[in-house]
C-alpha cells in the first residue's frame, strides 16, 4: 500500500515486474551458486567418497593380503606343527624299534653267551666226569686216604695221625691213640676204593699191622665181604665204610685206653690182659660196636635225609627268586623300549651292552 501510494498505480507495476525480474535474477544466482556450492560439495564429496574408497579399497585388499597371509602362515604353521609332530612320532618310532632291536640283540647275545658258556660247562663237566671214571685207581686211592686222615683229625684232634710216605711199604696211615698226654696204642689204616673185594687186602694189612706192631687193623673201604654191610669184624681185621667211622674209631680208642689202665692197675699178673684180649677179640665186643654203629647210621642217615630235604627246598626257592629276577628284568626292558629316555634307570635294572655279566 505504502508502494502504490508513493509510486502510483503505473509505476506500481514497473516496480513489481522489475522486483519480479531481480527476484528471478536473485534467484538464478542464488541457484546458481547453490548449484555450484551443491556441485562443488559433491564433487568434493564424491572425490573424498572416492578417496575414502580408494583407501577402503586398499585397506581390503590390504586387510585381504593380511588374511592370506595369516592363513598362509596359519596353514604353514599347521603344516609345520603336523610335520613336527609326524616326525615326532616316526622318531620316537624308530627310537622305540631301535632299542627293542638293540634289547632284543643284547638279549640274544647274553643268551648266546650263556649258551656258550652252558656248553664249556658241560664239557668240562664231560671232561672231568672222563677224568674221573678212567682216572687211575692210584688217584682214587690218595683222595680217599686225604679224606680218611682230615676225617681223623677233626675228630681226634689230641691224637697224632701220621700218613705213611708215599714208595714205603706198609699201610696208608698210623694212628697214635693219646689220653691225658699218655700213650696209649696204634691204630693201622688201609683206605680202599674199588669195585669189587678183594681177600688179599686182609692179608697184606695183618702183614703191615704185625711189621708196624700195631695194636689194631682197619680198613676203610667202599666195598665189602658179601657177609658184611656197613662195618664188622673180619679175620682179624675190623672194616669199615664212612658213615661208621666216628662210631668204630672212638669204641676202638675207648677200649685201648681201657687196655693202658688195665695194666696200670694190674697187680702185674697176665690173666687180666689176656681177658682183655679175649674180650676185645670176643663176640660181646662185636656186638656192641655194631649196636654204636648201627646207632650212629641211624643218626647220619636222619641227618641225610634232613640236608637233602633242606637242599630241594633251597633249590626251589632259589628258582622261583630267579624267574621273578628274569620277569621283573623282562618288564623294565619292555617299559625302556618303549619310553626311550624318558623312564628312569632303575638300580638293579639297568640295560648293558652284554660286555658285563
Amino acid at each position: 500500500m505504502k508502494l502504490m501510494t508513493l509510486f502510483g498505480g503505473g509505476r506500481e507495476w514497473e516496480f513489481q515486474e522489475k522486483f519480479q525480474i531481480e527476484k528471478e535474477k536473485l534467484e538464478q544466482i542464488a541457484k546458481e551458486k547453490a548449484e555450484s556450492i551443491v556441485q562443488t560439495d559433491i564433487e568434493n564429496l564424491k572425490a573424498q567418497i572416492s578417496e575414502t574408497e580408494g583407501k577402503l579399497k586398499e585397506s581390503r585388499t590390504r586387510e585381504l593380503e593380511f588374511m592370506r597371509r595369516e592363513r598362509g602362515i596359519k596353514e604353514r604353521e599347521d603344516s609345520l606343527e603336523l610335520e613336527i609332530a609326524t616326525k615326532i612320532n616316526e622318531e620316537r618310532d624308530k627310537i622305540k624299534e631301535e632299542s627293542i632291536q638293540k634289547f632284543q640283540q643284547n638279549s640274544q647275545l647274553k643268551l648266546a653267551e650263556k649258551d656258550k658258556q652252558i656248553q664249556g660247562l658241560s664239557s668240562m663237566v664231560d671232561d672231568l666226569q672222563r677224568k674221573i671214571e678212567l682216572g687211575s685207581q692210584q688217584l682214587q686211592g690218595e683222595v680217599l686216604e686225604l679224606e680218611l686222615e682230615d676225617l681223623l683229625r677233626e675228630l681226634f684232634p689230641t691224637d697224632i695221625i701220621e700218613p705213611v710216605a708215599k714208595g714205603v711199604s706198609g699201610a696208608d696211615m698210623l694212628h697214635q691213640v693219646y689220653h691225658n698226654r699218655k700213650f696209649c696204642g696204634t691204630i693201622l689204616w688201609e683206605s680202599k676204593r674199588a669195585k669189587n673185594w678183594k681177600n688179599e687186602w686182609i692179608l697184606k694189612l695183618k702183614q703191615d699191622q704185625r711189621d708196624a706192631n700195631a695194636e689194631i687193623a682197619v680198613l676203610y673201604t667202599t666195598v665189602f665181604p658179601k657177609e658184611m654191610t656197613n662195618f664188622g669184624y673180619f679175620e682179624g681185621v675190623w672194616i669199615t665204610d664212612h658213615t661208621s667211622i666216628a662210631g668204630l674209631t672212638t669204641a676202638l680208642r675207648i677200649n685201648l685206653i681201657e687196655v693202658i689202665r688195665a695194666k696200670i692197675t694190674s697187680d702185674g699178673k697176665n690173666e687180666k690182659m689176656e681177658m682183655m684180649h679175649n674180650y676185645l677179640c670176643g663176640p660181646e665186643f662185636k656186638l656192641k660196636l655194631q649196636g654204636i654203629g648201627e646207632a650212629i647210621n641211624i643218626m647220619q642217615s636222619d641227618l641225610h635225609s634232613e640236608k637233602k630235604a633242606m637242599q630241594k627246598i633251597w633249590a626251589k626257592r632259589e628258582k622261583n627268586i630267579q624267574n621273578m629276577l628274569v620277569d621283573a628284568s623282562r618288564i623294565v626292558g619292555d617299559m625302556q623300549g618303549i619310553l626311550g629316555g624318558s623312564f628312569p634307570e632303575i638300580q638293579g635294572f639297568e640295560l648293558t651292552d652284554g660286555s658285563e655279566e
